[in-house]
């Protein structure tokens, strides 16, 4: 295992280049590709999310997309319950596993564990989103603060999907959510794990996801929502809360024009960025490699690879790869 590194994370914010990098040092190292990615787990969005086109996913194969109905509740432990099995195979044969995306609580539950969840209390949910539905998320959040403070610190006070569930784990076992996800236990690959980081200047970042929301847009981002709003998709779904999504369906429902739906969109992405970044900084293990418009993942992808096993054990990160 010393000399065969199995798994390895590759993390950073939205658009730093993190498929073509993954793809990259997949095909040097024979490895497969597991998505982190809370909405790329669902079907039928393909460019809001900025999946792996179909000719990408043929050179390597792709686990974790397409794997939930966009009308349907999934959560972290859903995706759990996919992936897990995936991981416990190519940790057990030491076959290279590429874990790649942005999504922080699902790298953290692959990789730390997660406590069993208990299943949802279908009518307590009704009725949380029932107020959510008149009142907004304010009064849940206050609610959340009194129960868990812990967990309601943690929360945007709009995010409604995760004020819910903390809520339905304290009423479900009386116990905040902190206190319930301590009793988790790690999985036998958490000290094996190699953690590499993708980051950009913040000028060259904001560029590059403006150019992504405009080719979204150009590539048909309109007409995917409304086939998703066909298909029984609404604002109800957690899938169409997810970033350019919501904006673009807001447009299309008249609540905004159609450049006022680009602009907030792009500048939503800027701040989700930013989030990202601050909840993976925190991950000491982490290996942050600096990329550029001179310096493109590809090349990066295949400096690393011509070193990462002898990366192994080296806690510095000293070389000049890493920045």
């Amino acid at each position: 295992m010393a000399h065969s590194p199995a798994l390895i994370a590759l993390v950073g914010p939205t658009a730093s280049g993190k498929t073509s990098f993954a793809l990259s040092l997949a095909e040097r190292l024979q490895a497969e590709i597991l998505s982190v990615d809370s909405m790329q787990v669902y079907t039928g969005m393909d460019i809001g999310t900025a999946k792996p086109t179909p000719t990408e996913r043929s050179r390597i194969p792709h686990h974790g997309i397409d794997v939930a109905d966009p009308r349907e509740f999934f959560s972290v432990a859903d995706y759990l319950a996919i992936s897990r099995p995936i991981l416990e195979e190519f940790f057990s044969k030491e076959r290279p596993l590429i874990l790649c995306g942005g999504t922080g609580l699902y790298f953290k539950a692959l990789v730390e564990g997660l406590a069993e969840a208990p299943p949802p209390d279908l009518e307590f949910r009704a009725e949380l989103e029932a107020r959510a539905d008149q009142e907004g998320t304010g009064p849940l959040h206050a609610m959340l603060t009194r129960l868990d403070p812990s967990s309601a610190a943690k929360i945007h006070p709009h995010d409604r999907k995760r004020i819910i569930r903390a809520l339905e784990i304290h009423h479900a076992t009386g116990l905040s959510k902190t206190d319930f996800e301590s009793r988790q236990e790690s999985p036998p690959w958490k000290e094996s794990v190699l953690w590499f980081g993708l980051r950009r200047a913040w000028g060259d970042l904001d560029r590059r996801i403006d150019l992504r929301v405009e080719d979204m847009f150009a590539k048909g981002l309109l007409d995917e929502v409304r086939d998703l709003i066909a298909s029984g998709c609404g604002c109800r779904h957690t899938a169409m809360q997810a970033l350019g999504y919501k904006e673009v369906l807001d447009h299309l429902e008249g609540r905004s024009s159609l450049d006022e739906a680009e602009a907030l969109i792009k500048q939503r992405t800027r701040r989700f960025a930013r989030r990202q970044m601050s909840w993976f900084r925190p991950n000491r293990s982490i290996k942050w490699l600096s990329l550029s418009p001179s310096r493109s993942p590809e090349r990066t992808a295949n400096e690393l690879s011509e070193r990462i096993h002898g990366l192994m054990g080296d806690a510095t990160g000293g070389h000049g790869l890493f920045s």
